[in-house]
């Protein structure tokens, strides 16, 4: 015979992750034409579309542009008063630079990266990921698409 609390424990759990939205970011650059582009796409815990954005930028170099599309994704999901994120991103980097605040990032995304910390401040909770390009697959192909 179950227990009841074998039935509780799957519903507290999906309740957890229930409260998190997924945000996939990806940066993509042309570095001879000097510019680059970035897509975001907000999802829920069903896998449903909640939002996204698509802009390009004058940036020369893939860290940029990968700092970029991590700011805009946290910027849509504070506009959309989003509160709980998780954010997957396929540049290991930026990633790192992120979840540790390193003082030793990159100075050409320094500035990027204060932003990005500074924003984090509105959320409830925001954790990083780190996501294979494969995983990253649709926010990645939609920005090598503006190129």
């Amino acid at each position: 015979m179950l227990s009841s609390t074998a039935w509780i424990l799957p519903l507290l759990e999906f309740c957890r992750i229930a409260l998190f939205v997924l945000i996939n970011v990806d940066g993509a650059c042309n570095k001879a034409r000097l510019y680059g582009a970035v897509r975001v796409i907000i999802r829920n815990h069903w896998g449903s579309l909640i939002g996204g954005e698509a802009f390009t930028l004058q940036r020369a170099f893939p860290e940029a542009m990968e700092a970029e599309a991590a700011f805009a994704g946290l910027s849509l999901a504070k506009e959309l008063r989003i509160r709980n994120v998780i954010v997957k991103s396929d540049s290991k980097e930026v990633v790192h630079y992120i979840t540790k605040k390193s003082a030793s990032a990159m100075w050409k995304i320094f500035s990027i990266m204060s932003e990005i910390w500074r924003l984090q401040l509105f959320f409830n909770a925001v954790s990083w990921r780190w996501v294979s390009r494969k995983t990253n697959r649709a926010a990645h192909e939609a920005a090598a698409l503006a190129l």
